[in-house]
C-alpha cells in the first residue's frame, strides 16, 4: 500500500486544490508575525526582559557561561560547561538544572555577532518561539493539515497561555523537536516507516539536549500517541515487520542507521553526565515533593497570566499554585467539543480521534485526585524521579490540542455547502485564538532592573579580580518571607561570577549540593569550603587549594578571612 493511501490526516471531504508554497509562506508569516508582534514585541524591541529577577537571570547566567565556554574551547582551552562557577568548590553543578546543550548555540551565535549579553538573551527567547513555530508549521503540513489549519495550529502550539505563563523558565520555549517527533511516530505507526522510528528516536534525543523536562515529557507524549494509534486507529496502523526490513533499500537502511547512531550520540551526551551527577549527589525527589506539582483537575482552570480570564488561584490552594496555571485556553477546548460531538467530523479526519485519545491518555496518567495518581508508576522510571514540576507537561499536551485546532480550521474551510459561513467561522475562531493568546500579562522586568542589581554588586567588589577569586555574598536565611530576596542574592552572585570569570560559593539551581548552606555569617564561608573539600576528597576528585586572601566576602560586615579555609 502506498504512503498516500496511509496518510493519517487525508480527509474524505478535502479535495480542494492544494495551495502553493507562496500561500504557505503567507499564512506562516502572518501567524508568526502576529505572535511576534502582539506577544513578544516587548522582548524583541523594548527594554523588557522575559521573566522576573530570579529564574530568568539564572537562565541568562548559564547561557552566558555556555557562550564563554565555547569561546574558550575555540581558543584551545578545555571545555568546562558542566562545571559552572556556582556552589564552588562542588563539581559539575551545571546539571543541577536544565540541559541548555541544545539551545545555547542560539544565544552564543547572537553573542558572537557582537550583540550585548542582555540583548542576546532577549533574542534567544524570541528565536526559540520562532524556531518552534516554524517546526510546528512544517510538521502539521507533513501530518496532512492544509495551509491555514497548519498555520493556526502552529500558532496555538507556539504561543499558548501555558507557555506565556512559563516565560520566566524560558528554556521551555524551545519545543521545536516535539512536532517532528509526533510526525515521525505517525509515519512509523501508519506507514511501516523504519525511518520514522529512527527519526523519532533522534528527535527525542535532540529535545532532551534542549530541555530534560520537555524531552522526558515528549517520551510520554509519543508513548501515548502510539497507544492511541493502536486503540482508535487500528484500521490505519501498519507497523514495520520483517518484510518491511527485507524490502527496504540500501539508502533507507543507511539513513536509519545514521539517525540511530546520531540519536545515540546525542542521547549519551545528555544522559551520561546527568546520570553521573545523579549518582554523585544522589539527586532524586521524594514522591511527596513530586506529588505537589502533579496536575489536579482544577489546574486546568487556572490562567493567572491571562487578562481575559479570571485568576482563580485563590480558590485552589495547591502547593506552588503558580506552577498549576495550565488552562490551555478556550480556543484549544473548542476543537475538542467539535470532534467529540461530531462523528462525521471524526470520520472526515481520522487523525482527530488519535489526537483526542492521545490527550486523554496523557491527562489520565498525570492527574492527581484525592491523593492518588497513575503518575506514581511513571515516577518510578529512572529519570522521572528527578522531575518536580509535572504540570509543565501541558507544554507537550498542546501538540494534540494544536493539531485538533488545525483540523477544525481545515474542516471549516473545506465546507462546500456553507462556503461563506465556513470562512466567517474561520476568521472568528482564528481572531479569538490570537486575542486570547495575546491578552496576557506574563512575568517581566525592565532591563534597567537587571542592570541595577548587577551594578550594585559590582560596586562592592574590588577592581581587577583574578580568575582564582572566590566570591561569597551574604544572604538572609531562607524562609517563606525571605525567599525572593534569598533567590535574588544567590543569582546576583552567579551572574557576577560568570561575567567576571571568577567563582562563587553562592548558588541557586534546581538542586543544591549536600552540606551546602546559606551564608549569613562569616563562619558559613569556611563551613561551605570545608564541606565542599571533603566532598571532593570522598569522591576521589582533586581538592583545590583556596587561599584565604582570594576570598572576597560581601555583606558580612567585619569579616576576617575564615579561619577554617585552607
Amino acid at each position: 500500500m502506498s504512503e498516500t493511501a496511509l496518510s493519517p490526516a487525508t480527509p474524505v471531504a478535502t479535495a480542494h486544490r492544494a495551495p502553493t508554497w507562496r500561500t504557505d509562506l503567507v499564512a506562516m508569516t502572518l501567524f508568526l508575525g502576529l505572535g511576534l508582534g502582539l506577544i513578544l514585541r516587548p522582548y524583541a524591541t523594548g527594554q523588557t526582559m522575559p521573566g522576573d529577577l530570579g529564574d530568568a537571570r539564572f537562565n541568562f547566567a548559564v547561557l552566558e557561561f555556555f557562550y564563554r565556554t565555547l569561546v574558550a574551547v575555540l581558543h584551545g582551552h578545555a571545555a568546562k560547561f558542566l562545571n559552572a562557577p556556582f556552589f564552588y568548590p562542588w563539581p559539575d553543578v551545571t546539571n543541577f538544572g536544565d540541559t541548555f546543550w541544545g539551545d545555547g548555540e542560539t544565544y552564543a551565535l547572537v553573542r558572537a555577532l557582537g550583540v550585548g549579553p542582555l540583548e542576546s538573551f532577549q533574542a534567544w527567547v524570541v528565536a526559540g518561539f520562532a524556531l518552534t513555530y516554524f517546526s510546528a508549521f512544517v510538521s502539521f503540513r507533513k501530518l496532512g493539515l492544509c495551509t491555514w489549519g497548519a498555520a493556526a495550529g502552529a500558532f496555538l502550539f507556539t504561543f499558548p497561555l501555558p507557555m506565556t505563563t512559563q516565560i520566566g523558565h524560558a528554556q521551555l520555549v524551545y519545543r521545536l523537536w516535539v512536532p517532528p517527533a509526533v510526525v515521525a511516530v505517525d509515519r512509523f505507526s501508519t506507514r511501516a516507516s523504519l525511518c520514522g522510528g529512527a527519526a523519532a528516536f533522534l528527535f527525542v534525543a535532540l529535545q532532551l539536549l534542549a530541555s530534560i523536562y520537555l524531552g522526558l515529557f515528549l517520551c510520554l507524549l509519543l508513548a501515548s500517541c502510539g497507544t492511541a494509534h493502536s486503540l482508535v486507529g487500528r484500521s490505519r496502523v501498519a507497523l514495520p515487520n520483517v518484510r518491511t526490513l527485507q524490502s527496504s533499500t540500501r539508502t533507507e537502511l543507511v539513513a536509519v542507521g545514521a539517525m540511530l547512531v546520531a540519536g545515540a550520540i546525542v542521547l549519551a551526551t545528555v544522559v551520561i553526565p546527568y546520570r553521573q551527577v545523579q549518582l554523585m549527589y544522589g539527586v532524586e525527589r521524594s514522591w511527596d515533593v513530586v506529588a505537589g506539582m502533579v496536575p489536579r483537575p482544577g489546574s486546568y482552570l487556572l490562567a493567572g497570566a491571562s487578562r481575559l480570564w479570571p485568576n482563580l488561584s485563590r480558590f485552589f490552594p495547591y502547593p506552588l499554585v503558580w506552577e498549576h496555571q495550565i488552562f490551555p485556553g478556550l480556543a484549544a477546548i473548542i476543537p475538542l467539543a467539535w470532534f467529540g460531538i461530531s462523528k462525521q467530523a471524526r470520520r472526515r479526519y481520522p487523525l482527530a480521534a488519535v489526537m483526542m485519545t492521545t490527550l486523554a491518555i496523557l491527562v489520565t496518567i498525570t492527574l492527581y485526585v484525592h491523593g492518588h495518581s497513575l503518575y506514581w508508576f511513571v515516577y518510578l522510571i529512572p529519570g522521572f524521579n528527578a522531575i518536580r514540576a509535572v504540570t509543565r507537561i501541558i507544554l507537550v499536551m498542546m501538540m494534540p490540542l494544536a493539531v485538533l485546532f488545525g483540523l477544525l480550521i481545515d474542516d471549516l474551510v473545506a465546507r462546500k455547502g456553507d462556503f461563506v459561513a465556513g470562512r466567517f467561522a474561520v476568521i472568528i475562531l482564528c481572531g479569538f485564538l490570537v486575542t486570547e493568546c495575546a491578552l496576557v500579562a506574563p512575568d517581566s522586568t525592565t532591563r534597567a532592573a537587571w542592570q541595577v542589581r548587577s551594578a550594585a554588586l559590582a560596586a562592592r567588589l574590588p577592581k581587577n579580580l583574578s580568575e582564582d577569586t572566590v566570591l561569597a555574598v551574604a544572604s538572609p536565611p531562607l524562609s517563606p518571607t525571605t525567599v525572593e530576596k534569598w533567590v535574588y542574592t544567590q543569582i546576583d552572585a552567579e551572574v557576577a561570577a560568570v561575567m567576571l570569570n571568577i567563582r562563587t560559593l553562592n548558588g541557586y539551581s534546581g538542586n543544591a549540593p549536600p552540606g551546602w548552606k546559606t551564608m549569613t555569617a562569616c563562619r558559613d564561608i569556611g563551613d561551605n569550603i570545608l564541606t565542599g573539600r571533603h566532598f571532593l576528597a570522598d569522591h576521589g576528585l582533586p581538592v583545590p587549594a583556596i587561599a584565604p586572601e582570594k576570598i572576597v566576602a560581601v555583606g558580612f560586615g567585619l569579616c576576617d578571612p575564615p579561619d577554617r579555609a585552607p
